[in-house]
């Protein structure tokens, strides 16, 4: 984000290396391109994340408001209002990249995803993670950071479900 803050660019991509980019991609972005809706656009995410119409962006794919969560970095767009506010609220860096980009209601920036996906993870990315997950089986947390933890997620989802209703209809 900071190499395309030195650009006169207006928007720019952004793609990991494990990403294959669909041929209706292009014109997708022609197309999302067209209007100022948007500062920060998902073109490949986890998870559903209940997501409602704002545009079509062309026959099969539309612009969407995810009302709850969607996880991943792998691919998404953002313009420069978008990077330079991310810069600023990511530091210092105190969670994963994914979840620093969807949290709309503390950065009241647009954030929206695209329907069908014109993203997707190459076959290489199922196999070759290096991310090490520790087995979630084998240690149990206390009581109380289970409820702390839990009540935490609990205020994102609620104060992104708030958001993203607020965000349909403005």
């Amino acid at each position: 984000m900071e190499t395309f803050l030195k650009t006169d660019a207006a928007w720019c991509v952004i793609l990991e290396d494990d990403v294959e980019v669909r041929p209706e991609c292009a014109e997708v972005l022609r197309n999302l391109a067209e209007k100022d809706d948007w500062d920060l656009v998902k073109l490949f995410n986890f998870h559903a994340g209940l997501p409602v119409r704002k545009r079509a962006l062309e026959a099969d794919h539309h612009l969407v408001v995810h009302l709850t969560r969607t996880t991943s970095s792998a691919a998404y767009v953002v313009n420069r209002r978008a990077a330079d506010t991310l810069l600023q609220s990511m530091r210092p860096i105190t969670e994963q990249v994914d979840h620093a980009l969807d949290r709309p209601w503390d950065t009241g920036l647009r954030v929206r995803g695209i329907r069908p996906m014109p993203v997707v993870l190459a076959p290489v990315a199922h196999t070759s993670s290096t991310i090490g997950y520790q087995d979630k089986g084998k240690a149990r947390r206390p009581l109380g950071k289970s409820l702390k933890l839990f009540l935490s997620r609990a205020k994102k989802e609620i104060s992104r479900f708030g958001y993203g209703l607020w965000d349909v209809v403005r």
